[in-house]
């Protein structure tokens, strides 16, 4: 991004705008500084920086940018009419904070907003530029001198205007209007010259008349004393301290309002305040185990982030099977897909006990879908078995699914579990 010369514009052809004595264009650096901190650099980039030369009658208006600056009437039609809504909105942010800051109840600050009001008002609309999308106004805080001239008074729509007409599909009117100074109160019509001027030369004799008698006054009628117009001794002086003190406030005004903005930019800046370190709260207290994870451990078993137990309660020998995403885990191949089978119960009648269980634990559970089933391989003591599965799930509560395995009834599924991918 580079410094750029936007264009130069004559001091005397101009009539800077401002008040309590301190022009809008002379406060350019406190007026950016706000609409960069309270709006962002998108409006504060919308006014020239203005470099006065009182030498030349001249100043040069600046800006950083990295497009090609050009006037905004040489844009074609979609370019101009696109930033021209761009100018609206900005100036209607521009005027919010305006008009939000003179109803503060500090001085400074209402100071402060009238300045930024002047920074919309622009001698005309040859006054108006763009570089890439971003508007840029060059003598803002002025109108043009002399009798002829006009102010140019930049119109802004509010945020939420701008997104119902967005929304309703309405193309922004253009930013720009233009008031002119009305006709003159004495201008005549062609059409009632003659009788005029026959009246005007009657009222003139008249007139004359009657000075003529009071110049003479032959009978002293109107013997007046010479008016005399004199001003008091030392009125001069007052006067022009007033206008110093008056000057000396605006400057005033200005850095405290200049102040106030960095104030504010330094207290957003700072480190937030740290609050005293609360005690470690208490770890939450381990849910209990329940009897058959228990009995499981007690054969041996081992856990991981995903287990599964089957317990019953007779002599039976019923046999565990996991479906695993590529694999089956089971007795006939008690490691398959991460896991492992480490508790086989009662495979033998001579030790089979009347609790026994069966352990299955994945360390690291590959993500898919386990199919868990429960087969009735030997029914030594009774025809049927009430069993239980446990599955015991990382970061989640312990889920048991009620069976019963029945002689010749074959292979039984009890759940399937779905390990979603890790994020």
């Amino acid at each position: 991004m580079a410094t750029v010369r936007i264009t130069t514009t004559r001091d005397p052809s101009l009539q800077a705008l401002g008040t309590a004595g301190q022009t809008a264009a002379g406060s350019w650096s406190a007026l950016r500084s706000t609409l960069a901190s309270r709006l962002g650099e998108e409006y504060a980039r919308l006014i020239a920086e203005p470099a006065s030369n009182p030498t030349q009658g001249e100043t040069d208006w600046y800006a950083d940018v990295t497009d090609p600056v050009r006037p905004l009437a040489t844009l074609d039609g979609p370019a101009q009419a696109a930033a021209r809504q761009t100018l609206e909105r900005l100036v209607g942010g521009v005027q919010t904070l305006a008009a939000e800051l003179r109803g503060a109840r500090d001085e400074s600050q209402r100071f402060l907003g009238t300045m930024l009001e002047l920074t919309t008002q622009v001698p005309g609309e040859e006054y108006v530029y763009v570089a890439g999308t971003q508007p840029i106004l060059v003598a803002w805080g002025h109108a043009r001198a002399g009798a002829e001239s006009e102010r140019v008074f930049l119109r802004g729509t509010r945020p939420s205007q701008a997104r119902a007409a967005a929304q309703g599909g309405v193309e922004a009117a253009a930013p720009i209007v233009i008031l002119r100074p009305p006709p003159s109160p004495f201008a005549l019509k062609p059409a009632s010259m003659v009788p005029r001027v026959t009246g005007l030369a009657a009222s003139i004799a008249l007139l004359g008349a009657a000075l003529f008698v009071l110049w003479r006054d032959p009978f002293h009628v109107y013997d007046l004393s010479p008016a005399a117009c004199a001003v008091a001794p030392g009125a001069l002086d007052l006067r022009t301290a007033l206008d110093t003190a008056a000057a000396r406030e605006g400057q005033l005004r200005l850095q405290l309002a200049q102040l106030v903005t960095d104030a504010g930019g330094k207290r957003l800046q700072c480190a937030p305040i740290q609050q005293a370190a609360l005690p470690p709260r208490p770890p939450p207290p381990t849910p209990p185990t329940s009897r058959d994870v228990q009995r499981a451990a007690e054969a041996g078993g081992k856990s991981g982030k995903l287990h599964i137990v089957l317990a019953w309660d007779d002599r039976n020998d019923l046999d565990l099977h996991v479906y695993c995403p590529d694999a089956h885990l089971s007795w006939h191949d008690r490691q398959a897909c991460g896991g492992t089978l480490d508790v086989d119960a009662n495979g033998d009648a001579r030790v089979a006990g009347a609790s026994p269980v069966e352990n299955a634990f994945f360390p690291m559970p590959a993500p898919g879908a386990y199919r868990i089933a429960v087969n009735p391989y030997a029914m030594r003591v009774s025809r049927s078995s009430t069993f239980r599965v446990t599955v015991q799930q990382e970061g989640k509560p312990d889920q048991v699914f009620d069976g019963t395995a029945v002689l010749g009834a074959g292979q039984q599924d009890v759940a399937t579990i779905t390990l979603e991918p890790a994020p």
